[in-house]
C-alpha cells in the first residue's frame, strides 16, 4: 500500500473525513454534510509520521531549492509546519495575525534549526492541513509579503475545492484532494452505512 492509499483509509478510519447524519454549513456557508476535520487525527504520532512521509514525498521532487515553510492563520498549520520543518531539516516561518500581550501586530517570526543559515531570501511554501477556497491561504501569504517573506506557493493534505476552482490563485500542492478520497471510499467500501447518497452528492458538486 502506497503513502496515498494508507492515508484515504486513514482519514475514514479515524473520522477525519466525517459523514454527517444531518446537514451542516461549512464557514464558506455552503450547506453539506461532508466535511474534514484534522483536529484530532494529526494530533497522533502514527498519523503524523504519516503527513510527514507524504510531505517527504513531495519534497523530494518539488524542483528548485529546499524551500522554508511557512503557517497559516489558522488552528494546526503552526503545529504541522513546526513539526514538519524540525523533521525535515527546514527553517519555519511563523505568522502572528492579531496582537497579544507583548503589543506586536502583524508579525512574521522566524525560526531556523541552524541560526547562521538562511541569509539569502529562501523560497516560502505556506503549508496547512486543508484547502477549501484558498482565502486563508491568500491571506497569509499577503502577510509574509509585507514581512519581506514573498509566498507564492503552498501545500496542504486534503485539496477540497472543486475541479473549476483548481488552478486560481497561488500556485497549491496537495497529495489528496477530497474527491479522489471520496472516490476512493466508494469503491472500497470506506464510507459509514447509508452514506452512499450523501457522498455521490457531495462528488457531483466538487467534481463541477
Amino acid at each position: 500500500m502506497d503513502h496515498k492509499d494508507a492515508f484515504i483509509r486513514a482519514l475514514f478510519a479515524e473520522n477525519a473525513v466525517v459523514v454527517s447524519q444531518s446537514p451542516i454549513a461549512l464557514k464558506s456557508g455552503r450547506i453539506t454534510r461532508i466535511y474534514v476535520n484534522f483536529r484530532d487525527f494529526a494530533l497522533w504520532p502514527d498519523n503524523l509520521a504519516l503527513l510527514s512521509r507524504l510531505f517527504g514525498d513531495w519534497l523530494a521532487v518539488r524542483p528548485g531549492p529546499r524551500p522554508a515553510l511557512g503557517a497559516a492563520a489558522s488552528l494546526l498549520s503552526p503545529y504541522l509546519a513546526g513539526a514538519l520543518a524540525l523533521t525535515h531539516c527546514l527553517p519555519c516561518l511563523i505568522h502572528r495575525p492579531g496582537k497579544e500581550e507583548k503589543g506586536l501586530d502583524q508579525t512574521v517570526f522566524r525560526y531556523n534549526r541552524n541560526p547562521s543559515a538562511g541569509q539569502d531570501p529562501l523560497p516560502v511554501v505556506l503549508l496547512d492541513d486543508v484547502a477549501s477556497t484558498g482565502a486563508t491561504l491568500a491571506a497569509a501569504a499577503r502577510a509574509f509579503a509585507a514581512s519581506g517573506f514573498p509566498a507564492t506557493e503552498a501545500f496542504v493534505f486534503v485539496d477540497k475545492r472543486r475541479v473549476s476552482e483548481r488552478g486560481q490563485g497561488m500556485s497549491l500542492s496537495a497529495p489528496l484532494t477530497l474527491a479522489e478520497a471520496l472516490e476512493s471510499a466508494l469503491a472500497h467500501g470506506l464510507t459509514p452505512h447509508g452514506a452512499r447518497a450523501a457522498v455521490e452528492d457531495e462528488l457531483r458538486y466538487l467534481l463541477s
